[in-house]
């Protein structure tokens, strides 16, 4: 089982209910990536993205990791996507209007950073007028979960009256210190 694969190398990375081992780990998560399992995958973009547990750095081949794991609808996958897009990383042209749809499609699935990321180019007008609806809409449901980042956002829009919304000093500093 695939999806067992990948649980039992998390657990040795974490030493959660067996021992610590790294390799192991690095090796059981490969394995379920290579079979097809798409948190797997996922994290080995993570780890290319960002050069850790012994991958180098590879953008590139993060992407094609990311990739696969989003064709199986993997949120957090098209979250990172939709981060590449916005940067223009791995060779991409940035995109806002992609990244933003990618941002979305994470969201809808319930990624936290995939609703925050919606409304923040939502609230800056990147890819797309600014719209402050649209991007309370998307932050509030991110802060509903707790996400701490929708909150510094929430509190952006009424502090600087982003995308139409009226400027609010009160409800911005009760954002700000939620």
């Amino acid at each position: 089982n695939v999806r067992a694969t990948y649980l039992l190398g998390s657990m040795h990375l974490s030493g959660n209910l067996v021992a610590r081992d790294e390799t192991k780990g690095v090796e059981l998560i490969r394995q379920a990536a290579d079979k097809g399992e798409s948190a797997a995958q996922n994290t080995v973009g993570v780890w290319l993205a960002n050069g850790l547990r012994g991958y180098a750095k590879d953008e590139a081949n993060a992407l094609a990791w990311f990739k696969l794991a989003a064709e199986q609808k993997n949120a957090a996958a098209m979250g990172w996507i939709g981060n590449f897009t916005e940067h223009g990383k791995a060779g991409i042209a940035q995109d806002y209007l992609l990244a933003l749809d990618w941002y979305k499609k994470a969201g809808e699935l319930g990624n936290l950073a995939g609703m925050s990321n919606a409304g923040r180019l939502y609230a800056l007008g990147r890819g797309v007028s600014a719209d402050g609806s649209e991007a309370l809409n998307w932050l509030r449901r991110a802060a509903a979960a707790n996400y701490y980042e929708a909150f510094q956002w929430i509190a952006s829009v009424y502090e600087f009256g982003r995308g139409g919304i009226a400027k609010n000093p009160v409800l911005a500093y009760a954002w700000y210190g939620a």
